[in-house]
């Protein structure tokens, strides 16, 4: 999940809030894991495992609904390893306030 050139800095810090809460979802759902953030170049990264990537792509999004982070995101699945098919979704966040 990457706010590269979408989103501001504010919703990348609200991102980073929702870290955990999202990192708990896609634990719980028992769709992968959370394997940290990167920073830096004006982008924020989450990164996601996981056996599907389409089922990982709804849990993030289900968790990420009614957050405070507003903006456009961009959303990386891939479907294997590194070199495997990706297809890139750019998604927009609205808060429920």
């Amino acid at each position: 999940m990457n706010n590269e050139g979408l989103a501001s800095d504010d919703a990348c810090r609200e991102l980073l809030l929702k870290e955990d809460e999202v990192a708990n979802a896609v634990a719980e759902s028992g769709t992968g894991e959370y394997d940290g953030h990167e920073l830096g170049s004006g982008s924020c990264r989450l990164y996601f495992y996981g056996p599907s990537a389409d089922l990982l792509f709804r849990v993030v999004m289900r968790a990420l609904q009614g957050s405070r982070v507003d903006g456009r995101l961009q959303i990386t699945r891939r479907y294997g390893g590194p070199g495997a098919p990706e297809k890139t979704d750019d998604v927009e966040i609205l808060s429920d306030d």
